[in-house]
């Protein structure tokens, strides 16, 4: 069961991190005075979601659980 737990957090984990590496891409590309501020904001937390899932993941594959 932890192997699952593992693999699916880890998925979930590398799919936040690539949608916020092509949100933060896009917002690069297109972003102009009137982009929302806050947006930078959101793609760092996605990110680090992203991580914390990675890392979350990599316990439940050792036992760390």
């Amino acid at each position: 069961m932890s192997l699952l737990i593992g693999l699916g957090a880890i998925g979930i984990g590398l799919w936040q991190i690539r949608a916020a590496y092509k949100s933060f891409n896009g917002y690069k590309e297109s972003g102009s005075k009137n982009a929302n501020p806050f947006m930078l904001y959101a793609i760092w937390f996605g990110a680090f979601i992203g991580i914390i899932f990675l890392l979350l993941g990599v316990m439940a594959l050792r036992g760390g659980f």
